[in-house]
């Protein structure tokens, strides 16, 4: 009677209670063969892998403004550098945008923004060149302001 209670009282330790299916474990088949072949299969549960979700780099500075890493991107050419600044403004705010949400996009907010621009065309066309130019900055949140009331 003991013994027959011990087998029992091993056999509900042995079967683990997490053995139904929660989504966190897995039924594994464990092969073992021996040297002339042949082969057992014993199933085991192990703890599914525990996902990681990438999250960008974030700091914060005194006023609890909320950077992220440096983005650049090139904008269309024009004929002009400042029409061209604007295109390549344009491009950055999508590519901001469209990456980290619309609490970043300003540029206004963003830290250290530069500029590089050069002539985008072979020949003169008319007597006038193009210019392209590449933006990069890093995008901030917006200082959260008072509110009076």
């Amino acid at each position: 009677m003991k013994r027959t209670l011990l087998t029992l009282a091993m056999l509900m330790v042995a079967v683990p209670a997490y053995a139904e299916d929660d989504g966190r474990w897995i039924r594994q088949a464990r092969r073992s063969c021996d040297f002339w072949g042949h082969c057992t299969v014993r199933y085991v549960y192990v703890r599914r892998p525990e996902v990681r979700y990438y999250a960008p780099r974030r700091d914060d500075d005194d006023r609890g403004v909320r950077c992220r890493d440096v983005m650049r991107t090139v904008g269309n050419q024009h004929l002009s550098v400042s029409g061209a600044k604007a295109e390549a403004d344009k491009a950055w705010i999508q590519m901001v945008r469209f990456h980290l949400g619309e609490a970043h996009m300003t540029l206004e907010n963003a830290r250290d923004v530069t500029y590089t621009c050069s002539r985008s065309s072979v020949g003169e066309t008319l007597g006038q060149t193009f210019s392209r130019c590449e933006v990069s900055a890093r995008p901030c949140r917006a200082q959260k302001e008072e509110s009076e009331r």
